[in-house]
């Protein structure tokens, strides 16, 4: 169990600094963004995408499990360590529009 409650989506992130260094990441709040948050029975489930340059990456999610007592009960889900990816398109809006047209119907 982590060293720390969690009752908003901020808390979320002071959470997953405890567990930077197993992960591979530096400052939570730089690499992930919360999506939702749900409530089951007399849990809460934080679901946080992780980001690259502010572009969500594809599948790479984690959720934190929050009991009644806002104790962190787990946390699961995937995060990718040292991406290292162009994010410049050569391709403008005026080129990529007619694509997007077609592809849409």
């Amino acid at each position: 169990m982590l060293d720390t409650s969690v009752s908003s989506k901020s808390e979320v992130f002071v959470a997953l600094n405890q567990l930077a260094d197993m992960y591979g990441f530096e400052d939570a709040k730089d690499e992930f963004e919360v999506i939702s948050v749900e409530e089951v029975l007399t849990f809460k489930y934080y679901k946080v995408v992780q980001k690259f340059k502010n572009i969500p990456v594809y599948g790479n999610q984690l959720v934190v499990a929050v009991d009644a007592n806002n104790n962190v009960m787990s946390v699961t889900g995937h995060y990718l360590k040292d991406i290292d990816v162009n994010t410049y398109s050569k391709s403008s809006i005026k080129d990529a529009l007619p694509v997007l047209e077609s592809s849409i119907g």
